[in-house]
C-alpha cells in the first residue's frame, strides 16, 4: 500500500486502504491480548477474578467485534464520501474507536 501510494501520490485508493488497515488492525491485536488474559487468569488465580475466564473472553471479544463492524462501516462511508457531510459521518463512525479503547 505505502509503496503504491509513493509511486502514485495523486490516487486516493492507496490512502484509503492504508487508513483501513491502520484502523482495523488494533482490533485483532487487542482480541489476542484478551484471549491471553483469559488463559492467564484461568491458570494463575481464577478465584480472584470477578469474571470467569470464559466470560471475560466473551465480554471483550464481543466488544471488539462490535467496534470492528462499526469502524468498517465508518471507513466505508468515509472512503466513498463525495461530500463533506458524508466524510464527517464516516469520521463519526470511526470515532467509535474510543469505545474499543474504553473496553480495554
Amino acid at each position: 500500500m505505502r509503496l503504491y501510494s509513493h509511486w502514485q501520490p495523486q490516487l486516493q485508493d492507496p490512502y484509503i486502504g492504508q487508513l483501513a488497515v491502520l484502523v482495523i488492525a488494533p482490533t485483532f491485536y487487542s482480541a489476542m491480548l484478551y484471549w491471553s488474559l483469559g488463559i492467564i487468569i484461568q491458570l494463575v488465580a481464577p478465584q480472584h477474578s470477578p469474571l470467569s475466564a470464559k466470560n471475560l473472553k466473551i465480554c471483550f471479544l464481543v466488544a471488539d467485534f462490535i467496534s470492528l463492524i462499526v469502524q468498517a462501516v465508518g471507513g466505508g462511508i468515509a472512503g466513498s464520501a463525495i461530500t463533506q457531510e458524508d466524510l464527517d459521518l464516516g469520521s463519526r463512525y470511526i470515532r467509535v474507536f474510543c469505545f474499543e479503547a474504553l473496553s480495554i
